[in-house]
């Protein structure tokens, strides 16, 4: 069940799913520039955090994390991509062109997931909480699925971010210490 063949659909990024991701990540950073003299302060690239780690998740759900929250983010990029790929053909005149892989695309250890599972806790609780972060969470969570398994993207952030968590999973307990 964990190896994704239950699905009755596939979820593989596509151009449709790329141009949202990339559309969402380019409304966060309009929103976010500052000016040129705002570039300088140390302080508004900070304001980036959120929507930035919120995008590392995103991408950490649709590479490597099976079961309920698994399905719910390859469900996601499978109908925002079918969104995408109608726009793509009936606003363009494109084709629906599969950009990446489907299914379970890195090995996360059970430390791992368990902090995977943790981030998840962490990330509703934010949602929950505070208004301020909502907006800038959800882009970046939703962004990170959309280009996650983009190949050059899940090329360059697949390894660094499975690394990391997977570490932190197995240090967390004694079992990596």
């Amino acid at each position: 069940m964990g190896d994704g063949t239950w699905m009755w659909f596939t979820a593989v990024p596509t151009y449709g799913s790329l141009v949202i991701g990339f559309g969402i990540i380019a409304l966060e950073l309009i929103e976010w520039w500052p000016g040129e003299k705002g570039l300088r302060d140390w302080r508004k690239w900070l304001s980036l955090l959120p929507f930035t780690l919120a995008y590392c998740y995103g991408i950490l759900l649709i590479l490597g994390v099976g079961g309920i929250v698994g399905w719910l983010a390859n469900f996601t990029l499978w109908g925002v991509g079918w969104v995408g790929d109608g726009a793509l053909i009936w606003g363009v005149g494109g084709s629906r062109t599969a950009v990446g892989a489907s299914g379970q695309r890195m090995a996360l250890t059970d430390g791992g997931l368990a902090s995977v599972l943790f981030l998840t806790f962490v990330f509703v609780g934010l949602q929950k909480k505070s208004e301020k972060l909502r907006v800038p969470l959800t882009r970046g969570a939703l962004a990170g699925v959309l280009t996650g398994t983009v190949a050059g993207i899940s090329a360059t952030m697949a390894v660094p971010i499975a690394s990391a968590v997977n570490r932190i999973g197995d240090f967390l307990p004694g079992v990596g210490a």
